[in-house]
C-alpha cells in the first residue's frame, strides 16, 4: 500500500514539474508512510525525488520510533543526524542527488523552522506547497483508508450510542463532557479533539465549550464531538437530543422545515453539478423552506440539527464530499454558524445518515441522574486504587481495561465529585513510637451542653478518628500513644476539654484494619 503511494506520489511531482517532495512529520507523511506524530525542532524529513531513491533524514535518537515501518522494504535510505551536524544540509544534498533542483515541493505544515534553513540551503530551488501535489492523491480513497474512516465513524457512533448514560436531568454540561471525552477514548479514539455539549440556550452559542449550567428537562441539547483514531483519520459528529418533550412548542415543527431542507440539499446533490448552476441548487433548497422559520445559508451551506454526521467511504469515485444541513434560528434548536473551528481537523468524505427524532434520545428522558450512583468502571478504579493508592495510570489502565487518558480523566472527575477524598500513607506505629492504640467513648456530664465536641478535642494530634454514634456514648475516638502514661495524660486533658466521662478500651493486636470498602 505505502509503496504504491510512494510510487504515485513520486510520479505525479514529476508530472507538476517537480524535482522533489520535502515531507515533515504531518497528516502526508503518515499517509505516504504510515509514521504519526508531527513536526517540532528537531528536523524528520522525507526527500521523495520525481526520478530517484527516497531517503527519510532522522534525528538518531528519534530513530527507533520508525522500526516499525519496513523502509528498506520500501526502498528507503535512512540517513541520521546527531547534535552538532546539520540537517538541512543533508536534506539538501540528499535533494541535489539528481542534479540542482529547480523546484520543490514542501509540506504543507511544515515550519518556518525548517522552511527557511531549507530556502538557504538550496537557494537556487523555488519552494511550493506539497498540497497541491498530493491533494489529487489522497482525494481518491484506497481500500485500507476507507476502513479507517468506517473505523472512525461506527467509534463515534458507539459514543453517541452511550449518550443515555451521560445525559440526564441535574448533570451539569461540564460533567457530562467529562464522561463524553472518557467515552471517546474508551470506543477508539487516541485523543479527545473537542467536546462540545450545548444545552438550552448555549446550543445556539457558535463558540460554546462546557460550562456549569444544570441541564433540565425539556432542554434540548447539542452534542458535537470527535477525534481522530491510530490510523490518523477524524471523527467529528454532531447530533441533537431532547430531554423529555422539548420545552418549547415550535421544536417539532423547525425540525420538519430542517428535515426537508436537508432531504432536498441531499437529493440535489446527486445531480451532475454542470447541469444545474449554485443560485439554481440554493433557490431549490429554499423553495422547501415555506414555514415561519427559513434556514439561513452561508457560502453556499448550512449548519445542522437534529441529524446526525459521521465519517463514511468518499463517494464519486473516491471522492471526499461533505454534506450538511440548514440550521435552526438561535433560542429554538439550532445555532449560528460556528465558523467549523474544529473542522480544520483532516477528514475525508461524509455522507448523511438518517435524522434522529425530537423527543427521548436513547431512554433519556425517563432517566434522572440518581445520587452517588457510580458507573461499574468507577468503581472498578475506586476499587483499585482503595487497595494501592500508589498505582500508576499506566497500571491501573491495565487493571481496568481501559486507555491510560481515558482512566486519568475518570480519575479526575472521581476527585472532582467527592467520590475520591484523597490519597494517604499508611504508617506503622511502632516505627514511629506510638504503638498503643486505644478506643475511647465519649458520654455527656450534662446531657443540654451543645454538641460540639469534636470542635473541643480537634486540637489534640493523638486522636486520629472522631465518630459519632448511636447507644450509650455520643461519640468515639481512635487514639495512638506512646505508653501507658501517655493515654492516661489524654484522658486528662480530653475530660477536661469537653466536660465528659470516659470509657477506654485498649487494643492488643490488630489482626487486620484499613482493609478497602467492598465496592
Amino acid at each position: 500500500m505505502f509503496a504504491a503511494r510512494l510510487t504515485k506520489a513520486a510520479e505525479t511531482a514529476a508530472a507538476a514539474e517537480l524535482d522533489a517532495l520535502l515531507i515533515t512529520p504531518g497528516s502526508d507523511l503518515r499517509y505516504l508512510l504510515g509514521a504519526g506524530g508531527e513536526s517540532h525542532e528537531r528536523l524528520t524529513c522525507l526527500v521523495l525525488p520525481a526520478d530517484g531513491r527516497p531517503a527519510l533524514v532522522v534525528p538518531k535518537l528519534e530513530e527507533p520510533g520508525f522500526a516499525d515501518i519496513p523502509l528498506a522494504e520500501l526502498g528507503i535510505d535512512v540517513v541520521t543526524w546527531v547534535d552538532g551536524q546539520d540537517p538541512h544540509a543533508m536534506v539538501a544534498d540528499l535533494a541535489r542527488r539528481g542534479g540542482a533542483p529547480a523546484r520543490l515541493a514542501v509540506a504543507d505544515v511544515m515550519p518556518a523552522l525548517h522552511v527557511l534553513p531549507l530556502r538557504a540551503a538550496l537557494p537556487g530551488a523555488e519552494q511550493v506547497l506539497a498540497g497541491t501535489v498530493l491533494r489529487e492523491l489522497r482525494m481518491r480513497k484506497d481500500t485500507a483508508e476507507i476502513e479507517a474512516l468506517r473505523k472512525a465513524g461506527a467509534a463515534i457512533d458507539r459514543v453517541h450510542a452511550r449518550m443515555a448514560e451521560f445525559l440526564k436531568p441535574g448533570r451539569t454540561e461540564a460533567e457530562v463532557g467529562a464522561d463524553i471525552s472518557a467515552a471517546i477514548l474508551e470506543e477508539g479514539h487516541t485523543e479527545v479533539a473537542f467536546v462540545i455539549v450545548g444545552s438550552g440556550p448555549n446550543g445556539a452559542s457558535p463558540h460554546h465549550d462546557v460550562s456549569n449550567r444544570v441541564i433540565e428537562r425539556g432542554d434540548v441539547v447539542v452534542i458535537d464531538i470527535g477525534g481522530p483514531n491510530a490510523e490518523g483519520y477524524n471523527s467529528d459528529c454532531t447530533r441533537t437530543y431532547a430531554i423529555g418533550e422539548p420545552a418549547q412548542a415550535d421544536v417539532r415543527e423547525t425540525y420538519a422545515v430542517l428535515e426537508a431542507a436537508q432531504g432536498a440539499a441531499g437529493r440535489d446533490r446527486r445531480v451532475d453539478r454542470r447541469r444545474r448552476p449554485r443560485a439554481d441548487r440554493r433557490r431549490r433548497v429554499r423553495r422547501v423552506l415555506r414555514a415561519p422559520h427559513r434556514a439561513r445559508h452561508r457560502a453556499g451551506r448550512a449548519r445542522g440539527a437534529l441529524h446526525r454526521r459521521r465519517q463514511c467511504p468518499a463517494a464519486g469515485g473516491g471522492h471526499g464530499v461533505q454534506r450538511r444541513a440548514g440550521h435552526l434560528p438561535a433560542g429554538a434548536l439550532g445555532r449560528a454558524d460556528r465558523g467549523h473551528r474544529h473542522r480544520h481537523r483532516r477528514r475525508c468524505g461524509e455522507r448523511e445518515q438518517p435524522a434522529a427524532r425530537v423527543g427521548c434520545a436513547a431512554g433519556v428522558s425517563d432517566r434522572s441522574a440518581t445520587p452517588g450512583v457510580l458507573e461499574t468502571t468507577d468503581r472498578a478504579i475506586l476499587r483499585e486504587l482503595a487497595r494501592d493508592g500508589r498505582c500508576s495510570f499506566t497500571d491501573l489502565a491495565e487493571r481496568v481495561g481501559l486507555s491510560v487518558s481515558a482512566v486519568h480523566q475518570r480519575v479526575r472527575r472521581l476527585e472532582q465529585r467527592g467520590a475520591l477524598q484523597g490519597y494517604t500513607a499508611k504508617v506503622d506505629g511502632d516505627q514511629i513510637g506510638l504503638p498503643l492504640t486505644a478506643f475511647i467513648s465519649l458520654t455527656p456530664i450534662d446531657p443540654a451542653a451543645p454538641d460540639d465536641y469534636p470542635q473541643r478535642l480537634e486540637h489534640l494530634p493523638q486522636i486520629e478518628s472522631c465518630y459519632s454514634v448511636a447507644g450509650d456514648e455520643s461519640y468515639i475516638l481512635q487514639v495512638r500513644v506512646a505508653s501507658p502514661l501517655g493515654l492516661e495524660e489524654l484522658l486528662r486533658q480530653i475530660r477536661e476539654a469537653a466536660k465528659v466521662s470516659t470509657r477506654t478500651t485498649v487494643v492488643l493486636s490488630t489482626p487486620f484494619e484499613n482493609r478497602p470498602p467492598a465496592i
